[in-house]
């Protein structure tokens, strides 16, 4: 019994995901390359970004939305989600019109669960000090501390967050402050 309901469950979630379709920003469908994931669509068709974790986006008329950013921000790459048939443009337009006035804040700043998942995502993958450059911008502050690891310092109104670089890889960080 106990793998009947597993099994149907199992079904039930594989059938509500493959109803999901992967679209440009412009409503477009996009290829999925080798599989139906977000990260086969990445390889697919963005192999150059890294992105962030998604953000679920809640809109009444398309209720399974996610929209993939690029890491360290709110910048749209691509969206999932299911949408009228013939209307996807119109909803996917109005989706980023809404996502964009909840997210136009500074999200490295103001975003503290979503900037640590981020970093502690690119430490794994042993990003370096100029990737992160490229990323976030200029520091407010940089120095290095006795043991001479590079520190960039960022600072917002409520917050501010050191990122520790050693030989050039993202090490380690701190954040300061808070809600």
């Amino acid at each position: 019994m106990k793998r009947l309901v597993m099994y149907l469950f199992l079904l039930l979630c594989s059938g509500l995901y493959s109803q999901l379709k992967f679209y440009d920003l412009q409503g477009n469908l996009l290829d999925v390359g080798e599989g139906n994931s977000i990260n086969s669509v990445k390889e697919k068709n963005f192999p150059e970004e890294v992105l962030t974790k998604s953000s679920f986006v809640d809109y009444k008329e398309a209720e399974f939305t996610t929209i993939i950013c690029k890491m360290f921000s709110y910048e749209p790459i691509f969206i999932l989600g299911e949408f009228p048939k013939g209307k996807e443009k119109e909803y996917i337009k109005s989706i980023l019109d809404i996502f964009k006035n909840e997210h136009s804040k500074n999200y490295f700043i103001d975003h503290e669960r979503m900037v640590k998942y981020d970093l502690m995502d690119a430490i794994e993958k042993k990003a370096t000090d100029l990737f992160i450059l490229k990323r976030l911008g200029k520091p407010s502050n940089s120095y290095e501390d006795s043991q001479e690891n590079k520190i960039y310092s960022y600072r917002g109104d409520l917050r501010t967050i050191d990122i520790i670089f050693k030989n050039g890889y993202l090490a380690d960080f701190k954040i300061y402050g808070g809600y």
